[in-house]
């Protein structure tokens, strides 16, 4: 396999990892195994989402080869399959803490707060009127 052959796999396998991570939901879930493996049952508490729901993250980041697990009688245990991803992940939120303190520095400057819709959840329902597209 040529080196330019390689990379472009590993962009793609990079790429299928990025779309495994871009749920805030698998980010919590990767938050919650930062300690060590947990039970399904124990990441339901931790959680607070719907076992059904938590299972079919749990199987998607399995199957993508992030999540790790073993069985232990009637349990299943999940970990994280390489916790140097943990390192990726402290970076990436670090990168994001300084960009909320810069956003608030320069918000600050001007005196003005941050709009309740700077979060993308929150744009469809707190946008003013003049930024809501009609139909």
């Amino acid at each position: 396999m040529t080196r330019c052959g390689g990379d472009k796999h590993l962009f793609e396998l990079h790429a299928q990892v990025c779309r495994v991570l871009s749920s805030p939901r698998r980010l919590e879930i990767i938050h919650h195994l930062r300690d060590g493996e947990k039970t399904v049952s124990e990441l339901v508490n931790a959680t607070g989402y719907a076992k059904a729901n938590l299972s079919q993250h749990l199987a998607v980041m399995r199957a993508s080869g992030v999540l790790a697990s073993r069985r232990i009688g009637r349990r299943i245990l999940y970990r994280l399959a390489f916790p140097k991803m943990l390192r990726a992940y402290d970076l990436l939120r670090e990168i994001l803490f300084e960009q909320i303190r810069e956003r608030e520095k320069i918000l600050s400057r001007v005196g003005r707060t941050p709009p309740p819709w700077t979060t993308k959840r929150e744009t469809r329902r707190a946008r003013p009127p003049e930024m809501v597209r009609r139909a």
